[in-house]
């Protein structure tokens, strides 16, 4: 298996990371990427499983799990973005979590244009039940499952972590959202129907309000969430920075641990959010979250 056509995240972060005044942030994200790159190559890896019976071709997960881990492995599943219209489970930049010990699953979920929502919503939770049913089978800690979204997937991993229920086991017990939108109650999101979010929802918010406020995690937050890691560059012209505020505050007023992380340098997206800091810092929130207080530390 090789990592770039896995991945293609090491290319991305050594070509933004080559300037003098970055040696040694490069050098530290080279070192980071032959770490990834070693438990990639030698994980057990199970691409395109089903996880509903006779389902869209795009109902499909793919597993990537540490073979020196110690079982049961706390599980992260990624959720890509690309505007509920494209984007792909093939490309996760979650695999940097191998290294220390956690199984990644990359989830599919149907497209606006294949579905409206809440189609994409439910796909993530069917993948987050199935992962839990056949955790046994690969030795996943079923009570153990955090999610980690960029951009749409972001929006899917908040809303996740907002309305999942363990009397049905569609809970988490960690989010971190990259610059996820959060409320289209705001208005956020235009009328015209080529707008992701029209097409998302089959109409704009403001014609639709109770659908856009169901879509909405700021409107689903309540006591008993996970906690959130919310990262947004201070830049992003696709999705505003008050989303991710909004979100995080109504989260800290319901009483759920929320840490909002700022870029400054940063938009929606970029070599700010792929660096062996910032990796580091995702594991540390996992960590806290997703291992038994008595586990020793990969």
């Amino acid at each position: 298996m090789k990592w770039f056509n896995s991945v293609g995240l090491g290319s991305i972060v050594i070509g933004c990371l080559t300037s003098s005044a970055l040696l040694a942030q490069n050098m530290s994200a080279v070192a980071m990427l032959a770490e990834v790159k070693s438990a990639v190559e030698s994980a057990r890896v199970v691409l395109d499983v089903p996880y509903v019976d006779n389902g869209h071709a795009r109902q499909r997960l793919d597993l990537y799990i540490s073979k020196g881990a110690k079982e049961p492995v706390p599980v992260v599943l990624w959720v890509h973005g690309g505007g509920w219209s494209a984007g792909s489970k093939t490309r996760t930049p979650a695999v940097a979590l191998l290294p220390r010990g956690y199984a990644v699953v990359s989830v599919g979920y149907r497209l606006s244009q294949d579905a409206k929502f809440p189609a994409q919503i439910d796909d993530c939770q069917a993948a987050l039940k199935w992962v839990r049913d056949h955790a046994k089978d690969y030795g996943l800690n079923a009570s153990r499952v955090g999610v980690w979204g960029a951009s749409a997937g972001g929006h899917l991993g908040a809303l996740m972590g907002t309305t999942g229920n363990p009397d049905d086991q569609t809970d988490v017990q960690a989010v971190v959202d990259w610059f996820g939108p959060a409320d289209f109650r705001t208005g956020y999101g235009s009328a015209n129907q080529t707008n992701p979010i029209h097409q998302l929802l089959g109409a704009s918010p403001t014609q639709d309000r109770a659908k856009a406020s169901a879509a909405s995690p700021t409107a689903q937050v309540s006591k008993d969430d996970a906690p959130f890691l919310i990262f947004h560059g201070a830049k992003d012209l696709l999705v505003p920075l008050s989303q991710s505020q909004g979100l995080h505050q109504a989260l800290k007023d319901a009483g759920v641990e929320s840490e909002l992380v700022v870029l400054d340098n940063a938009g929606h997206g970029g070599r700010e959010f792929l660096t062996p800091v910032m990796r580091d810092q995702i594991v540390t929130f996992f960590d806290k979250h997703l291992r038994e207080a008595n586990e020793s530390q990969p």
